[in-house]
């Protein structure tokens, strides 16, 4: 009997062919986390975005939850190139500049505002208001309607131009709508 001593071992061809079908599955495998990591990541960010977006509408709802539905007070809706305005009464809370030892009582009353600025963020004016009514003499008051005495053509009649938000601006707010 004649005993071979040569030992068993892989060619040289099965080994290029193991490395190859190797390589394969690690690239394939790769593939896949890859996939998940870009699927999880915009995911996420959607989440996110949904999450602020929530935020934003919450505020606004109780913003407009306690607008104020009086006749005699305005409501301010700006035209401007790419995005409008809006500016409005409610008692939804707001910012307050004077001093906490102020004399001028605060009223419950904010002037409210909403915009998307240049880089497309929406941006909420809140500022509180006093009480006074078209004062004139200190920011800060809240500007009500004046209405000429009803006609017999024109029962309902308009409020006077000069009582207007968009005209006593700066009674209000102490700038301009920008």
């Amino acid at each position: 009997m004649k005993r071979n001593d040569r030992h068993q071992a892989f060619t040289l061809t099965e080994l290029i062919v193991a490395i190859s079908v190797l390589t394969l599955l690690t690239t394939f495998v790769a593939q896949l986390v890859n996939n998940a990591t870009i699927v999880t990541t915009h995911s996420r960010k959607r989440v996110d975005a949904d999450t602020q977006a929530r935020l934003v509408f919450d505020r606004m709802t109780g913003d407009f939850a306690k607008m104020l539905k009086r006749t005699d007070v305005d409501c301010l809706f700006c035209k401007q190139s790419g995005n409008d305005r809006m500016f409005f009464y409610s008692e939804a809370p707001a910012y307050y500049d004077g001093a906490s030892s102020s004399i001028k009582p605060r009223s419950s009353m904010a002037l409210l505002g909403y915009r998307i600025n240049s880089h497309y963020q929406i941006e909420r004016l809140g500022k509180q208001l006093s009480w006074g009514g078209n004062s004139g003499t200190q920011p800060g008051s809240t500007i009500f309607l004046t209405y000429p005495a009803p006609t017999v053509t024109t029962p309902k009649p308009t409020p006077l131009p000069s009582s207007l938000l968009e005209n006593n601006w700066s009674d209000a707010i102490g700038s301009a709508p920008t």
